[in-house]
């Protein structure tokens, strides 16, 4: 296997055993902070301030992984093509029209010191790092800048803002469908809250994550960050154990704005009213705000202007028929949230946590916490603006009529000069749907809506909340969660097998539809492929785990492709004909059949059999090593990996479960953990 396991007790620890590098200077950061590797390899920070803190820790990320860390900074900052040439050009564009680097240098400038102090004792730290060791740095390497983390906390963020414009450029979310819950102590054989989670992202790209342990006078926390941070986005402190997974909160629009400057330029033109000159202070404004990308060609550096433009609500994305496209994201202006982390991190109960949730410099977000003393919650985080503040139900249309159907108004692209269609205060904390110390005992979050964190839904009442906020739908991963975590008590090892659970929660319904077409009309089953039969037989025998040695789990993923391809033709989305096709109907079951067939002949033309094992064809390859690999995403199991294009002879996963933990959280907590990246 490539990952690696580990079962640390951590509260107490002290660094007897720990490693500095030696330092003569007593403002050396080495003489107030020390780093001790266990025996995984993950590095325990020890220091007695903040800065010293950051740049051991900078330093023992630069010795894991220095290149893949500068490479996540120049995305984030936009000068990544000036390395790696066109194909990253549309990424410095983005990252530029979005201001993560001037946005994070401002900030450092009149922000926080504790977020200061974190990035410019991390960057010291990576810069020592490579000026100790130059023949482990890239040749294109530089010394990095302290906004670099901010920048790329900055763009992780943004990454999970809904875009209302499909045709318009974005970078992907830096976190795919994952799974986390929280168990009472009335729950657990130890008497112990327990929290676990498993994240899903990509395993190349710039938002990859890492194990580490940071101590302060104030601060002893486990868990996980990306590539580049100084902090931890998620884990567990001495008292208070969370998880952030994604939610499709709508906090972003688009807005058409038309673009002018000038004093008589109306409010909702790109520049806004003050300022002067009329069209040639707004050529001044561009000029301003153009920045140059050296991007790197057969022929040498070639310098290209990228307009960075903005206005009170946010960046200019693109353009739509001549107007500019702002994108107003919840959060967008507020860098704060280093420093909200540390305090999450620092929390004595879950009280002290959801004060720190309160600060609001996260956008959004599934929160699970739970405290040492039992508390567990759960809250739907969303940094966005009250959108039912319209004077009236009506909507400009594309063509430049007033309409009166509202229904979909907020998921388009919105004329800025309707005052209809602008946000109100943003909703606080109070407004936001939570669930804290349910009866049932637990919360969970695997892509749900909040009313079904639970199998109970709490106190959250779907009436409460406007249809334009809350776009989670229910899941078959989620109702997994929810049947498992229902009943009975858990041991530690229980908790983790949740976890680890590579169950195809799509797979049941499918089959069961399927089983019963081959029942009632086995002449067209047989009609449709000769092996038909076989294939429902193996499918129907299965145990519906995407386990490496399974054949069924390799069956179902090429007929889980088939339907997404048939979906995709059909305008319809996978989740949707699926669920479609489960509860029989004649196009369902002709979509079932069709489908199956498209997959077994895929499998006949791959392999030439459909008794395939899924860890012959499902593999992690890093160089030239390979490993079978369990879960997949075909379907749905809370330990996920996703296949990439199948390249002739496997389908080599490029992302999945990319780090999970679960932890008991007793007098000295247990900590249980898998790093796929190390």
């Amino acid at each position: 296997m490539l990952y690696r396991c580990s079962m640390i007790l951590i509260i107490g620890l002290t660094p007897l055993m720990a490693a500095a590098q030696p330092a003569d200077d007593p403002y050396d950061p080495w003489t107030r902070a020390a780093l001790y590797r266990d025996r995984w390899g993950v590095p325990h920070v020890y220091a007695g301030d903040l800065f010293a803190m950051s740049y051991v820790f900078g330093y023992a990320q630069a010795e894991d992984h220095l290149e893949e860390m500068l490479f996540a900074y120049r995305v984030a900052m936009g000068n990544a093509s000036e390395v790696w040439g066109e194909e990253y050009f549309e990424s410095d564009t983005f990252s530029l029209r979005m201001r993560h680097a001037a946005l994070a240098t401002d900030y450092l400038r009149s922000g926080d010191s504790m977020t200061r102090d974190l990035c410019e004792g991390f960057v010291a730290g990576v810069n020592a790092y490579m000026r100790e060791n130059p023949q482990r740095a890239p040749a294109w390497a530089e010394a990095v800048p302290a906004e670099a983390p901010l920048a790329l906390l900055h763009a992780y963020l943004m990454s999970f803002a809904p875009l209302d414009a499909p045709d318009l450029w974005r970078r992907d979310p830096a976190m795919g469908d994952s799974a986390a819950f929280a168990l009472a102590p009335h729950r657990t054989n130890t008497g112990d809250a327990a929290v676990a989670f498993a994240i899903e992202g990509a395993y190349d790209g710039p938002f990859r994550w890492y194990e580490a342990h940071l101590t302060l006078d104030t601060l002893n926390v486990y868990g996980a960050t990306l590539f580049g941070l100084p902090v931890m986005l998620m884990g567990h402190g001495a008292e208070v154990a969370w998880a952030m997974t994604p939610n499709q909160s709508d906090f972003a629009d688009v807005y058409l704005v038309e673009p002018g400057f000038g004093v008589s330029t109306p409010a909702n033109r790109v520049g806004g009213p003050q300022g002067g000159g009329g069209d040639s202070g707004w050529a001044a404004f561009v000029l301003a705000n153009t920045r140059m990308i050296n991007v790197r060609t057969a022929s040498g550096l070639e310098p290209r202007p990228v307009e960075c433009l903005y206005d009170a609500q946010g960046p200019v994305i693109g353009d739509i028929d001549g107007d500019l496209d702002v994108w107003r994201i919840g959060g967008y202006w507020q860098l704060g949230a280093m420093r909200q982390l540390m305090a999450m991190a620092m929390s004595e109960n879950l009280s002290a946590f959801r004060e720190a949730i309160a600060w609001r410099q996260i956008p959004c977000f599934h929160i699970i916490a739970a405290d040492r003393n039992g508390a567990l919650g759960y809250i739907y985080n969303s940094t966005v603006g009250d959108k039912d503040i319209m004077v009236e139900e009506s909507y400009f249309g594309p063509d430049g009529a007033v309409g009166i159907n509202r229904e979909g108004a907020w998921s388009r692209p919105i004329d800025a000069s309707d005052a209809r269609m602008q946000w109100g205060p943003v909703l606080p904390l109070s407004a936001l749907p939570s669930m804290f110390n349910p009866g049932g005992g637990y919360v969970q979050a695997a892509g749900n809506p909040p009313w079904r964190a639970d199998h109970t839904g709490g106190n959250i009442v779907v009436a409460d909340y406007p249809d334009w906020f809350i776009g989670d739908a229910d899941t078959r991963r989620a109702s997994r969660l929810r049947d498992m975590l229902r009943h009975g008590k858990r041991t530690f090892d229980q908790v983790q097998a949740v976890v680890f659970d590579t169950h195809v929660a799509e797979a049941g319904p499918l089959v069961a539809r399927l089983s019963a077409i081959a029942e009632e009309n086995p002449d067209a089953l047989l009609a449709a492929h000769v092996d038909a039969g076989r294939a429902v037989e193996m499918l129907t025998q299965w145990t519906r785990a995407a386990e490496p040695e399974s054949e069924g789990m390799t069956l179902f993923h090429a007929w889980w492709l088939a339907m997404s391809t048939r979906a995709g033709e059909l305008g319809m989305t996978m989740d949707r004909a699926a669920q479609e096709a489960s509860v029989g109907s004649v196009g369902g079951d002709a979509f079932l059949v069709e489908t199956l067939t498209s997959g077994i002949e895929a499998l006949y033309a791959q392999f030439n059999t459909i008794e395939v094992p899924w860890g012959d064809v499902h593999v992690l390859r890093r160089g030239s090593r390979e490993s079978p690999l369990p879960g997949g995403a075909s379907g749905g199991s809370i330990w996920s990996n996703w296949p990439g294009r199948f390249d002739g002879r496997t389908w080599p996963a490029r992302g999945g479960t990319a780090f999970a933990m679960a932890v008991n959280l007793g007098e000295c907590a247990r900590v249980l953990t898998k790093d796929t990246y190390s």
